[in-house]
């Protein structure tokens, strides 16, 4: 099932908004919207767990605060032991493998690693979808 995630644009630092099960809603110039598949079926009410990282490049021509929304959960457990492995391996593993909410291992591109990328955080946040 799809569900889209709301996070600001590249204009402000990176920050997730909203999940909802449409693309359609009251989105700004301020905001990007990415969809994404979950393994599970989600309802307007239900609550999920985003998890995304923060990076910043260390360059003259490139210093600005980026993100990446990296995976939807359901399962506050199986999000958090994902967000451990990419907190540990996020600064320098070319692709992070964790296990989804159906038990299934997924294996992601790393958007840290490349041409000079500094990792700053791994988030994990709880949200409403639809609200």
């Amino acid at each position: 099932m799809n569900v889209y995630v709301s996070t600001t644009t590249r204009l402000q630092p990176f920050d997730v908004h909203r999940v909802d099960l449409t693309e359609e809603s009251d989105r700004n110039a301020t905001e990007y919207v990415e969809e994404l598949d979950t393994d599970f079926n989600v309802s307007n009410g239900d609550e999920v767990f985003v998890l995304w990282v923060t990076y910043r490049g260390m360059d003259e021509y490139n210093d600005d605060t980026d993100g990446e929304v990296l995976w939807v959960f359901k399962d506050f457990k199986v999000a958090a032991e994902a967000q451990g492995l990419w907190y540990r391996y996020g600064a320098g593993e070319r692709y992070i493998t964790f296990a989804n909410d159906s038990g299934k291992y997924v294996q992601l591109f790393n958007p840290v690693v490349g041409y000079r990328k500094e990792l700053i955080n791994t988030k994990l946040k709880k949200f409403v979808v639809g609200v």
